[in-house]
């Protein structure tokens, strides 16, 4: 299960003709249409508050869509396998971009994960070339607040999936709250 935190006006376009995937240059998880696994008040948070100024505003703005989405044939960034594979791929990355004389993106320090998006969409590039594309991509993000200077546990930590293939998303409906 999955949900997408959108507007009203977006949410009502994604029910008639479907979602757009995301392709910013700071998708961590690459292409794709960007969910909250199994987490409707993490969606609800992260949803624009009003049409006009996102994240501010009146809460009858706000939508969550929910989703089923299907897993099978995802690349899971926690599987061992999965880190093994894209290690190989960031050493050709590194490769092509010395090559080139180009330096290597970079992640931020603000969340914007430049390299990751490049890396997974590569890595995606090349299983589609083999015959074997990637369907969703998922992971887990941390975010927010350390809970107690102590910990390593951060408040607002989620796990995403981008669906880059529509048909992995086997149905979507308006979650009310």
């Amino acid at each position: 299960m999955g949900y997408h935190g959108t507007t009203a006006t977006c949410a009502r376009n994604i029910l008639r003709d479907g979602f757009e995937p995301s392709t910013h240059a700071w998708d961590w998880l690459g292409k794709g249409i960007y969910f909250f696994e199994e987490n409707r008040d993490r969606a609800v948070a992260w949803t624009p508050l009003s049409e006009r100024k996102p994240r501010r505003g009146p809460k009858a703005h706000r939508v969550v869509l929910g989703a089923l989405i299907d897993l099978n044939g995802a690349m899971d960034l926690t599987e061992p396998y999965t880190a093994s594979v894209l290690t190989l791929t960031a050493k050709g990355l590194e490769a092509v971009f010395a090559k080139d004389g180009r330096p290597l993106p970079k992640n931020d320090t603000a969340g914007r994960r430049y390299f990751d998006k490049i890396l997974i969409d590569s890595h995606c590039f090349i299983r589609e070339k083999e015959g074997s594309p990637v369907p969703v991509v998922r992971g887990v993000f941390e975010e927010g607040e350390l809970v107690h200077p102590h910990s390593s546990i951060r408040a607002l930590s989620h796990v995403q999936l981008a669906v880059r293939d529509p048909a992995a998303i086997l149905g979507v409906w308006r979650e009310r709250w």
